[in-house]
């Protein structure tokens, strides 16, 4: 009995075949981009993944009906333009959403729900071409992530009069004025924290993508306009957020661990 290849297993056999042979027909891609170098046939449900991956891969505007002229409808795809390029860029696949969320998970173990929901909902709204939408989910997901912060950062504070002084200094602030207090307090207090925990270049993985991602979030929430949004901004927007929490919450854990001086 064969032991049955996970979800991620297939769904890598499928896009390096894909990226080898942009012009197939299911039956190829099953027969020899799968189970030729496995060396046997596949499952009925491994069958099924296979299906819905390719179904999956279609919505998000990777693959087409037809791979030529002469086989211009289903069973036979073939990699689109846009495709082309996504498969060529490294960095989290958006175009994959198991891939990505599982790039997520290895990347911040202890996300929050309300982070990891609200980012789940973003690149969905991506891979259906929705930018506004993915826009605002990330906003809310980056909003989330920056009051843990805070609220970790605050509660570690050793202190107790310090503390409370902080808290009140941020106590009803909208998040851009809060994370401000938030700011020049830790400035202050960066060198108590271990050199293997503070990101490197905390201006740019933190504060560059909280600011960008903050204005483009209100740019849709509260528009004058009809928002100018590519896929190329949302793109590079959610393959930077994963570094963005990462960077965040591996503070957060630090905080959660260890006591600063204010």
């Amino acid at each position: 009995m064969h032991e049955k290849l996970t979800r991620g297993e297939l769904k890598t056999m499928v896009l390096d075949n894909l990226r080898q042979n942009p012009r197939t027909s299911v039956e190829n891609l099953i027969q020899f981009g799968i189970e030729r170098p496995l060396g046997r046939s596949l499952l009925n449900d491994e069958s099924q993944m296979v299906l819905e991956m390719l179904h999956e891969l279609s919505n998000a505007n990777i693959i087409m009906h037809g791979a030529d002229r002469a086989n211009n409808k289903w069973p036979w795809f073939g990699v689109t333009a846009y495709g082309h390029d996504v498969l060529s860029r490294s960095g989290p696949p958006l175009y994959d959403y198991d891939g990505y969320m599982a790039a997520v998970a290895a990347k911040v173990p202890n996300i929050d729900p309300t982070v990891e929901h609200f980012l789940s909902e973003s690149l969905r709204a991506f891979q259906a071409t929705l930018y506004s939408a993915a826009m605002t989910m990330l906003g809310i997901a980056s909003e989330r992530a920056i009051i843990l912060l805070i609220e970790s950062y605050t509660d570690a504070i050793s202190d107790d009069v310090n503390r409370d002084k902080f808290r009140l200094r941020i106590s009803g602030r909208d998040i851009s004025a809060a994370y401000g207090r938030f700011r020049e307090s830790f400035n202050s207090t960066r060198g108590q924290i271990a050199d293997d925990t503070l990101p490197r270049e905390f201006d740019v993985h933190v504060d560059g993508v909280f600011t960008f991602v903050r204005l483009l979030r209100n740019s849709v929430a509260h528009p004058g306009s009809v928002p100018d949004l590519s896929n190329a901004i949302v793109y590079a927007n959610l393959q930077q957020f994963v570094y963005y929490i990462g960077a965040i919450f591996g503070l957060v854990r630090y905080f959660q661990g260890n006591k600063i001086t204010v």
